[in-house]
């Protein structure tokens, strides 16, 4: 659960995912974009009350369907080594320098 509006790094969010945790954010700012769909609940911004109910009903969501809360937790980590793990970004790296170095 990482319902923080202010923190925008939020880099505990990818030790969540790596370890097959599936993540209860706010949708805005770096969570948003550290938990695509399918790796966690994103919770849209509103008013307090708002924001209070959709986190409580995201919890209840993962609380009642366990086979939910897995899935995601599998997707997260599979999605933080198709992106974040060190050989894949030497070979993002990588790739971003041939293309600006082509001809």
């Amino acid at each position: 659960l990482f319902p923080s509006l202010y923190d925008t790094g939020g880099l505990d969010l990818l030790e969540a995912l790596a370890s097959a945790l599936p993540v209860l954010c706010l949708a805005c700012a770096g969570p948003a974009l550290a938990v695509p769909e399918g790796c966690g609940l994103p919770v849209p911004l509103g008013s307090r009350d708002e924001v209070i109910a959709a986190l409580a009903a995201a919890i209840r969501r993962y609380a009642e369907d366990p086979a939910l809360r897995r899935a995601h937790g599998l997707q997260a980590r599979q999605h933080v080594g198709e992106h974040y793990e060190w050989d894949r970004k030497g070979e993002k790296m990588n790739s971003f320098y041939a293309e600006v170095l082509a001809p």
